[in-house]
């Protein structure tokens, strides 16, 4: 099965969130969608942050809407953000997070654990598909709790192979 995702630079894909219906032939080709992975910033403001939310669900849908199976990507930034970024997933679901980028200090690294809990906590997730590495410091403590699939980025696949060769 291909799902099409948006695990990019923002301005890459960014004409999908302008213009959804113009790639909706395009999207249909595959099996599905995992929503846009739109950016969320701890500094960033916090109407750019529910701005971006708002893209996510939007996307997702019209996908829906037009016969597009998704998976709905969750994205947080810190606490503040709890309180908006999982509105609209159905509980039970199978969701997908990205820890690519977000994950590098002891910081980002506490911050993106309480923002998985608090995710598993408010939608109950029937399973969760990791994009990028799957750390057992955050990760360990959900062992468990929620099934797991983890898919390695692109940087990794490139990096692993650059380091075989």
């Amino acid at each position: 099965r291909q799902f099409v995702h948006f695990y990019e630079y923002d301005k890459e894909f960014s004409r999908v969130l302008t213009a959804t219906s113009r790639y909706l032939p395009l999207l249909q080709q595959f099996d599905g969608v995992i929503t846009p992975d739109c950016t969320m910033l701890i500094n960033q403001s916090p109407c750019l942050q529910q701005t971006n939310t708002y893209f996510n669900r939007a996307v997702g849908f019209y996908c829906q809407r037009n016969g597009i199976q998704i998976i709905v990507n969750i994205r947080w930034s810190d606490e503040s953000s709890f309180a908006y970024c999982f509105l609209g997933v159905p509980k039970g679901s199978i969701v997908c997070v990205s820890t690519h980028g977000c994950i590098r200090s002891k910081e980002q690294r506490q911050l993106f654990k309480r923002g998985f809990r608090a995710m598993l906590e408010a939608i109950e997730p029937k399973a969760v598909l990791v994009h990028g590495h799957m750390p057992d410091d955050i990760f360990g403590e959900f062992v468990g709790q929620v099934e797991m699939h983890r898919y390695p980025s692109l940087f990794e696949l490139t990096h692993k192979m650059e380091e075989g060769a």
